[in-house]
């Protein structure tokens, strides 16, 4: 099952007896914090849930999936999320 951002918002809202508007914005608050710091090269860590942070990859060589042709794929960096040892046991 695919767990959308709606139905996060409307999860929050039941458990925390609050208006839908008031979980989204929290949950957007939460979200926007962890991409800002992260962004800024920190780790953000949720104590037995996981950690946050950015990873650089390096440039390779890659195939386009139609014609099968090499293409080069560059350095980048993307955000990554690491589970603890409690997180993925569940």
């Amino acid at each position: 099952m695919r767990v959308t951002m709606a139905m996060v918002v409307e999860r929050v809202a039941r458990r925390a007896k609050v208006s839908k508007h008031a979980a989204k914005v929290a949950l957007d608050t939460i979200l926007e914090m962890i991409q800002k710091e992260a962004n800024a090269g920190h780790r953000v860590v949720f104590a037995g849930f996981g950690v946050f942070s950015l990873v650089d990859r390096a440039p390779r060589r890659g195939r386009h999936p139609v014609t099968g042709a090499p293409v080069e794929v560059p350095a980048r960096r993307v955000l990554v999320f690491r589970p603890s040892r409690n997180a993925s046991r569940t």
